[in-house]
This record gives C-alpha cells, sequence and structure tokens, in this order.
C-alpha cells in the first residue's frame, strides 16, 4: 500500500492541472522569487507568509533537492513560523516552530 501511495504522489507531480499551476511551474515561480529576493532585499529582513506547499517547494528548492522528494519533506505546522537566512548561500535556521502556541499544541521540526 505504501508503495502506491508514493507513485500517486510522484505521478501527480507531472500532471498538467486544467486550470492552475502544475508543481514544476510552482517550481519556477519559487526559483524566480528566491533571485528576486536576493537582488531586491539583499540584508533586509521580510517576512512571507505563504501556505505549506509552497513552503515545501522553497525549502525542497534550497535544499537542493528534486521534485519527485517532495511529499517526503517536513510538514509546515499551520501558524507556524521558519527562519531561513542568505549570506552568499540559504541557510535553514529552523523549521515549523510553534512555541508562540500554548504548551499542548507545541510541536517542533529543527533540521540535522
Amino acid at each position: 500500500m505504501k508503495r502506491k501511495i508514493i507513485i500517486f504522489f510522484i505521478k501527480h507531480i507531472y500532471i498538467e492541472p486544467h486550470k492552475g499551476e502544475s508543481f514544476e511551474e510552482v517550481e519556477k515561480r519559487v526559483e524566480e522569487f528566491l533571485l528576486y529576493l536576493i537582488e531586491n532585499y539583499k540584508n533586509k529582513t521580510l517576512a512571507i507568509v505563504s501556505h505549506g506547499l509552497l513552503l515545501k517547494v522553497l525549502l525542497k528548492h534550497i535544499k537542493k533537492d528534486s521534485l519527485e522528494n517532495l511529499w517526503n519533506t517536513e510538514v509546515f505546522n499551520n501558524t507556524s513560523l521558519s527562519l531561513i537566512s542568505y549570506e552568499d548561500k540559504w541557510k535553514i535556521e529552523f523549521i515549523s516552530k510553534t512555541k508562540h502556541l500554548s504548551d499542548e499544541l507545541y510541536t517542533s521540526w529543527v533540521p540535522r
């Protein structure tokens, strides 16, 4: 069953939707966005608000991972905070922190 689920998610990466963006188009948009940030906001602090899928693609791109591994990446908790910095290269400081929520809801993932 696990193999069927993995194949399902990998196949959907390459499907061109009738309306909307394909995963490859989202990836291209993220790449352009990151280049835009580097060119226009160097040495600035920014807050970027987005939904989980776009954040997964952004993180995958920073890690130089393939789209096929998109579903093997971190899950972003709702209202979580992540910190990614740039000084000649991208650096993941932390991902999906929720310490600002109550202790009962607190979960966290920190990259190794």
